[in-house]
């Protein structure tokens, strides 16, 4: 198991949804010295934050149609969990 998905009942991701993703990669990688590896896929912009080889955190842009819809820049903290799915046969 990755040393990321292994750290039980601790806060093992975070993600940062933002209307202006640039700045924060400008940002956090001045700030915090971190690396920015971008991943992003067509329709959809991704970057992982990197800290020498380890992913640290991820940063997506917040899209124009969520904005109108209210929502506003957010930090989202996963906690890793032990599965609760048994494995397959």
């Amino acid at each position: 198991m990755s040393k990321l998905l292994s750290r039980e009942r601790q806060f093992c991701w975070y993600e940062l949804i933002t209307p202006d993703a640039e700045c924060a990669k400008t940002f956090y990688s001045h700030v915090m010295g971190w690396g920015v590896l971008n991943t992003s896929i067509p329709d959809r912009r991704y970057s992982l934050f990197t800290a020498g080889t380890s992913l640290v955190s991820g940063v997506m842009d917040l899209a124009e149609t969520t904005l109108r819809m209210g929502m506003e820049a957010a930090r989202i903290g996963y906690i890793g969990v032990e599965t609760s799915m048994p494995p397959r046969a």
